[in-house]
């Protein structure tokens, strides 16, 4: 991104106005969509570390708004955040969504366990949730180290995803996504968008449990003379899946492509317990709650967590 790009032209047009809004109130980034479904209502994540503007390495802070100022070397514009303070804004929004659904009761999944908590990203279903979405993934998509030529969403949740995120990260990214049957009229062939011959490619995919369709994904991408480098998944459950590792750890043992979440089970926690100690509007039934919902969350951990 250069110098003459104006933050208004990666962000939402009418973002700033209720960035505004809520700088004034005091209220947190919840408040840019709906009323939030998540009972208490989140507060946002101060800043401590840097980023630099430019190669497209950007927090989702800055695609919500966040504060810039000019660095005093070299006048360079630089965010202030900390280390996982993008995904903890993100689990943030993802609550306030009710994306991420929280449940006493638990909800049985595929494996059979009942689960204490639900990430549903079918919930990213309007255009500025959407944009949040990317977002996170594209503050995620470099933290492998590789840097793609191309971005890759596999046939069909990858596909708005993968056009989504290249349109946060913004530059020369190119993307691509795939058919689920080859087309033998027109241009034909089985990708769509970007040639992928010669490349580095990352996928984009929304949660990952046995990793058929990434493995699928990463195959094509082969095929197309590509390289698969990375994957960038919405949430990382860290969880067990039959032996010892997780879905993610045993996609990265037997495939060895690297996978990177835009949030995991402990930034979940890591936000439940920071708002537990510190939001001091909390009653005492909703501090009770609260409690009740982290010590589900972590004997569930306690039982099925992979070793990280």
């Amino acid at each position: 991104m250069g110098p003459d790009v104006e933050r208004s032209d990666l962000v939402p047009p009418d973002t700033p106005k209720k960035l505004e809004a809520n700088q004034q109130g005091g209220e947190g980034m919840d408040h840019l969509d709906e009323s939030p479904a998540w009972p208490f209502p989140m507060k946002s994540e101060g800043a401590e570390t840097s980023f630099v503007e430019g190669g497209g390495i950007l927090p989702m802070d800055f695609f919500l708004g966040g504060e810039w100022r000019t660095n005093q070397q070299g006048g360079k514009k630089t965010m202030n955040t900390e280390p996982r303070s993008t995904a903890r804004e993100f689990v943030r929004f993802a609550l306030n969504i009710g994306a991420l659904e929280l449940l006493p009761e638990g909800r049985k999944l595929k494996s059979g366990r009942m689960s204490p908590y639900f990430f549903n990203s079918g919930l990213f279903n309007t255009g500025h949730r959407l944009s949040v979405l990317a977002g996170a993934y594209a503050a995620a998509v470099y933290t492998g180290g590789s840097r793609p030529d191309v971005i890759f969403g596999p046939a069909y949740k990858g596909i708005p995803l993968v056009a989504a995120v290249a349109v946060r990260l913004g530059n020369s990214i190119e993307y691509a996504f795939d058919r689920k049957e080859e087309k033998d009229h027109g241009e034909g062939g089985v990708v769509v968008g970007a040639s992928l011959n010669g490349k580095k490619v990352t996928i984009i995919d929304d949660v990952m449990t046995t990793g058929k369709s990434i493995i699928e994904a990463a195959e094509i991408i082969r095929q197309e003379g590509g390289t698969p480098v990375g994957c960038v998944i919405a949430f990382d459950r860290q969880e067990r899946v039959e032996g010892e590792l997780s879905a993610v750890q045993e996609f990265e043992q037997k495939n060895y492509i690297p996978v990177c979440a835009s949030a995991t089970l402990d930034d979940l926690i890591w936000v439940l317990n920071d708002q537990l100690e510190n939001d001091e509007q909390l009653d005492d039934l909703q501090q009770f709650r609260l409690d009740l919902l982290i010590e589900k969350i972590l004997a569930y951990k306690t039982q099925y967590g992979a070793a990280l």
